[in-house]
C-alpha cells in the first residue's frame, strides 16, 4: 500500500471547543496563540474534524492575485491574510494556499524543536525512530529539503488533493491544560526557495531580531483605514 494511503483512524481526538485564543507567550511580538483548556495525551489528534474545512486559494486564483495585487488594496489585504495565516503547496505545479478556518490558524511556531504538535505522518515517522524526519529552522539546509519533500508523482495524492493538503495534527508529547499549542512552521512551505527563506526568517524571529509576519502587518496598519 502506498504510504499516502495510510491513515490512523484509531486515534482519540480533542475537539476545538477544548482550546482558546489569548495572547501568546512564546516570545515578544508573537501576537495571539492557541491554548489547551484540557490535558491532552501524546498521540491525540487535534481538531481532526475541523481540519478539512480550510479555505483553498487555487493556483489559477493566485495568478490573478499576482497580476492585480498592486492595483487593489482589498486584494493586497486578502493576500496578506492567507500568506500570513496559511500555508502553500505546489502539488499541481503552481503555488496555491490553504488557510485554517478554525482557531488553529493562531497556532504559533515552536522554536528550536519546542513544538508540541506535528502533522500526523511526520509524527508517525518520528515515533518509528526516523528522527531525521523532524526538520526545524535550526537544521534546515538544501540537503534536508529532498527527504523532507517527496517529489515523486503520487496518483492517490493527485485524486485527493484536499485531504492530502489538509492533514491533521497530532500531539507530539503530553500537553497540560493552560499550555500554548505550537507547531513546526518549517513544514508549511513546499517550494525549496520559499522553504529556505522561511527557515531563515524563523531563525530571525526565534532569536528576537524580528517579529512575526502577522504582528508586523497589524502594527503597520494601526491607524490606517
Amino acid at each position: 500500500m502506498p504510504p499516502s494511503c495510510v491513515t490512523d483512524h484509531h486515534r482519540e481526538n480533542v475537539a476545538m471547543s477544548n482550546f482558546e485564543v489569548r495572547m501568546s507567550e512564546v516570545g515578544e511580538g508573537s501576537g495571539r496563540g492557541m491554548y489547551a483548556k484540557v490535558d491532552i495525551k501524546e498521540g491525540t489528534t487535534i481538531g481532526k474534524k475541523e481540519s478539512v474545512n480550510a479555505v483553498h486559494v487555487p493556483g489559477s486564483a493566485m495568478d490573478l492575485i499576482d497580476q492585480y495585487m498592486n492595483e487593489s488594496a482589498d486584494i493586497k489585504k486578502a493576500y496578506g491574510f492567507f500568506d500570513g495565516y496559511g500555508w502553500t503547496t505546489n502539488t499541481f505545479g503552481g503555488t496555491e494556499y490553504f488557510v485554517d478556518t478554525s482557531i488553529m490558524t493562531f497556532v504559533n511556531h515552536g522554536c528550536n524543536g519546542t513544538f508540541n504538535i506535528l502533522e500526523w505522518s511526520a509524527f508517525a515517522s518520528w515515533k518509528n525512530d526516523e528522527e531525521d524526519a523532524i526538520v526545524t529552522e535550526m537544521n534546515a539546509t538544501v540537503d534536508e529539503y529532498e527527504p523532507f519533500r517527496e517529489n515523486v508523482y503520487d496518483v492517490f495524492t493527485d485524486r485527493h488533493i484536499a485531504h492530502a493538503a489538509l492533514s491533521y495534527d497530532v500531539a507530539s508529547r503530553d500537553i497540560k491544560a493552560g499550555e500554548e499549542i505550537t507547531s513546526n512552521y518549517i513544514s508549511f512551505s513546499s517550494e525549496i526557495d520559499y522553504w529556505l527563506v522561511d527557515a531563515m526568517e524563523l531563525k530571525s524571529i526565534c532569536s528576537g531580531e524580528t517579529s512575526g509576519f502577522i504582528t508586523q502587518t497589524e502594527s503597520d496598519s494601526k491607524g490606517v483605514e
